[in-house]
């Protein structure tokens, strides 16, 4: 999937969090102001953290964004909510696998089955409306200020982008947030889909 933004962490100050968003994808015109995207971006860059997918140039090494996301005081918060919005993956038996492969899934509800790097999976979808209640139950409010070309209304104009400020119910929410952590995203806002 194609990055639609790259996203920059401004300011950390209790509960409230600044992202700067820059669209960088031409499909995308406009800076969403939505509560499931501040969420998404708190989940996101969790997952970028603990998964070691962060550019160069951090102001963390890869080692400590590891260990700062597997030692977050929310992480099975977090993980459930990135559950919701990546969908969840789960180890199968050679065997499931290839009844799976031969038979389909049957009456569970999979998106899919995978072989990857010698290890079997299943898959199971998102569920970007339960992911939408979440937000709506952990963040207090989400706002975009500092404008720029957004929405994008012509093909020629600027690449939009804003500053995203949010606040979360819970402070330690965002303690693996770091100012300066930048990187690149295909999130969008689950509201339509």
């Amino acid at each position: 999937m194609s990055e639609l933004f790259e996203l920059q962490v401004l300011a950390v100050d209790g509960a409230t969090a600044k992202v700067r968003f820059k669209a960088c994808h031409p499909d995308q015109s406009d800076v969403p102001e939505a509560k499931n995207i501040a969420l998404q971006t708190v989940v996101e860059i969790y997952w970028v953290m603990k998964m070691g997918y962060l550019w160069d140039k951090q102001p963390l090494t890869g080692e400590q964004a590891k260990t700062r996301a597997d030692q977050h005081e929310h992480r099975h918060a977090l993980d459930a909510w990135l559950e919701l919005a990546h969908g969840k993956k789960v180890v199968i038996t050679e065997d499931e696998y290839e009844r799976l492969s031969e038979e389909g899934a049957g009456d569970e509800q999979l998106s899919g089955w995978s072989l990857t790097d010698g290890v079997h999976h299943k898959h199971y979808p998102t569920e970007y409306a339960k992911f939408i209640a979440e937000a709506e139950g952990a963040i207090v409010e989400a706002r975009l200020v500092d404008e720029v070309a957004n929405p994008r209304t012509l093909d020629n104009d600027a690449d939009p982008q804003g500053t995203l400020v949010f606040t979360v119910k819970d402070a330690a929410w965002l303690s693996h947030l770091v100012v300066g952590l930048h990187w690149g995203s295909a999130m969008y806002d689950f509201e339509d889909y």
